[in-house]
Order: structure tokens, then C-alpha cells, then sequence
């Protein structure tokens, strides 16, 4: 997809939305901005976010940016002074300054998010309940009054968990075989 002119661009997001990955050449560096000569200036930039993370970043504009609305980008709206009401370079300064809970920033790959992790206060907010449940059910361990706990870990511990017992069941699997094929 050969993107020549911004002036269609609800043409462009429907073309780039169906597409399965977007193929705007980009000049992307840590913070999202790079005005590097003849790379299209921001909006390029702003392509491959736009293409990955569309309901993250419209969402997110309308909760935390004061209903600002992404249709503006799209047409290139004016407003009685005839400047744009959201220019490429004031998304990108409006996506970089997103808080830390909002869905951009949990769904982002790095270095723009998390990869659908917590933030780290829930981390933090977690272990420290983990630390202190444990504690707790150490005081009542082997008296009537037991206390169990839930412990809580967060999306990107639970899939190494997941991995690693994937992988600890597949060489048991692999190893039983092997004795098997031995003793048979």
C-alpha cells in the first residue's frame, strides 16, 4: 500500500484497516516522533499506531483528552481560525501523554505500552497483597481457623507460568516415552 496523498485519508484508514498489517513505511523512535526529511512528517509516524490500535486510541482520546474526537484527524477539520483542530503532531503529543491506565498504553507494544500488562502500581498493588495474605495465613497455618488466599499475578507472569508448565509437561511427555519405548 503506496500512501502518495493524505488528502483521502478516511480512504486511506479503510484500506489500512482491512490490510492485516500496516505497510506505511514509518521513521518510529522511542516517544513516537521523528520529523526525519522525506518521511511524510508525523502523520506518516502516526500511521502504524493508528493501523495497530484504533479502538485503544480513539477511546482513549474521547475518556482522558476532553472528548477529543479522531473524525477531526480524519477529515482535517479547521476551526474558526482556520488552524486544524488536531494536527498529527498534537495526537502523537496527545497519545504520548496518555496515563498509564489507559487502554493505548496497556494494549502498546513497547516502547509505547505495556504488551497488555499491568502497570507497575498494580504490580506493586498486588505484591503487596500477596505479601501480606501470606503472612496472614502463616499465623493461622494448622489451626482450625486457616485462612486461605488468592494470590494475584499479573497477564505477563501468568503466560511465562503458562510456558514453563507447557514445556515441563512436554519433556515429562517426551522423557515417559522414551521409558516406555525402553521397558517395552
Amino acid at each position: 500500500m503506496v500512501l502518495s496523498s493524505f488528502r483521502h485519508s478516511r480512504c486511506v484508514f479503510r484500506a489500512c484497516h482491512v490490510a492485516s498489517d500496516c505497510t506505511v513505511p514509518s521513521t518510529l523512535t522511542h516517544g513516537g516522533i521523528s520529523r526525519n526529511p522525506g518521511s511524510g512528517g508525523y502523520r506518516a509516524n502516526l500511521w502504524p499506531l493508528w493501523c495497530r490500535y484504533p479502538d485503544q486510541i480513539e477511546s482513549d482520546l474521547k475518556i482522558h483528552c476532553h472528548g477529543t474526537d479522531i473524525r477531526w484527524w480524519h477529515r482535517g477539520d479547521r476551526d474558526e481560525r482556520g488552524c486544524l483542530k488536531l494536527s498529527s503532531r498534537l495526537l502523537l503529543n496527545l497519545i504520548r501523554g496518555l496515563p498509564e491506565d489507559s487502554e493505548f498504553k496497556t494494549h502498546a507494544a513497547e516502547p509505547f505500552g505495556r504488551g497488555g500488562d499491568w502497570s507497575i502500581l498494580k504490580k506493586m498493588t498486588a505484591a503487596l497483597h500477596n505479601e501480606v495474605a501470606a503472612y496472614r495465613a502463616s499465623k493461622y497455618a494448622g489451626t482450625p481457623h486457616e485462612y486461605e488466599y488468592d494470590v494475584f499475578i499479573s497477564p505477563s507472569e501468568a503466560r511465562e507460568r503458562a510456558e514453563e508448565e507447557a514445556a515441563e509437561e512436554e519433556f515429562h511427555d517426551r522423557e515417559f516415552g522414551k521409558l516406555l519405548s525402553i521397558f517395552n
